[in-house]
């Protein structure tokens, strides 16, 4: 797909998310990687476990397990899981 000249510019310049970064962002588990507007941050984040803490601290507050329904609104099933 053709990328805009000044798109492609500011991800270059890493002013907006890099393909490579928001490629990350959407691999399986989808656990790393959440800073998807410029991407400057993820790398600190992912190294202090920044997004672990926020998710324990979402599950002892609310209940709700991460990822918990990832493959339920989609077809794909994965493996181990019926």
């Amino acid at each position: 797909r053709k990328v805009n000249p000044v798109v492609k510019l500011l991800q270059d310049l890493h002013l907006i998310l890099p393909p490579r970064q928001h490629h990350i962002h959407h691999v399986s588990p989808h656990e790393e990687y959440y800073c998807i507007t410029n991407g400057w941050m993820n790398p600190v984040l992912e190294r202090i476990n920044f997004w672990r803490r926020m998710e324990s601290i979402i599950v002892a507050v609310t209940g709700s397990v991460p990822r918990a329904d990832d493959f339920s609104w989609c077809d794909i099933t994965p493996p181990g899981h019926k």
